[in-house]
């Protein structure tokens, strides 16, 4: 298993730093497929924030007080940070 970290990701959406095949050892539940089609559209800040992937919504929801917006936001910035001074 490798990390999948790279900014180039669709952030709004995907997530950037697991590798999805670990993903059927945790939830069995779920078929690879669900699981996959989960990694690629309610991760990234969506996932985090619960709200949206889109950096203005998250603006505005952390400035109303979300914290799951501002955890959402810390985190790309902390991601991007990283990307620069690798």
């Amino acid at each position: 298993m490798v990390p999948l970290r790279d900014l180039s990701n669709d952030c709004q959406t995907e997530t950037s730093s697991s590798d999805p095949r670990i993903t059927s050892d945790f939830t069995p539940e779920k078929s690879l497929e669900e699981l996959l089609q989960d990694l690629a559209n309610k991760s990234g800040l969506l996932g985090l924030s619960g709200l949206s992937g889109d950096v203005r919504d998250l603006e505005e929801a952390e400035a109303q007080g979300n914290e799951r917006a501002s955890l959402a936001l810390n985190t790309f910035a902390e991601a991007i940070k990283q990307y620069l001074a690798s």
